[in-house]
């Protein structure tokens, strides 16, 4: 046996070996990373609900420039922390969409200081609701 086929065997042996390794470690982390998304996702699809349930709870009228109604106040806040934290989860294709979504609905209402801005949450709330199918559906939740 030739030292050259040895050296050839052993690398291609560690190459793949690798190979395999790296593809399983990147689904293992990538499957982390959507349960930890899935925990956001539910809770604001709780606080979504239960806005929802509220008269006018559909609309979010803000004022530019003025801390939001009193009444508002936990969901706001609650609400732009969640678009906050999806940023962690940009490997993520479905978090990159519920951000994308969450942004167009949310630029459409952005005007002077003083404006009063009415934001319909509807859109937001089914792209919660389809981020969360995907979830169930990558991480192998649902039923068979």
């Amino acid at each position: 046996m030739d030292i050259s086929t040895i050296i050839v065997s052993f690398l291609s042996g560690g190459l793949s070996g690798g190979c395999v390794s790296v593809f399983f470690k990147r689904r293992s982390y990538r499957r982390q990373m959507r349960t930890q998304l899935y925990q956001k996702v539910s809770d604001m699809f709780a606080a979504y609900q239960i806005r929802m349930v509220k008269r006018d709870g559909r609309w979010l009228v803000l004022t530019v420039g003025d801390p939001p109604p009193s009444e508002d106040e936990k969901f706001v806040y609650h609400r732009s922390s969640f678009i906050c934290d999806l940023v962690q989860f940009n490997e993520l294709d479905e978090a990159i969409l519920l951000r994308t979504q969450f942004w167009q609905n949310s630029s459409k209402t952005v005007g002077e200081t003083g404006t009063v801005s009415r934001i319909d949450l509807t859109p937001e709330s089914e792209a919660i609701h389809a981020c969360l199918g995907t979830l169930h559906k990558e991480l192998g939740l649902e039923r068979k």
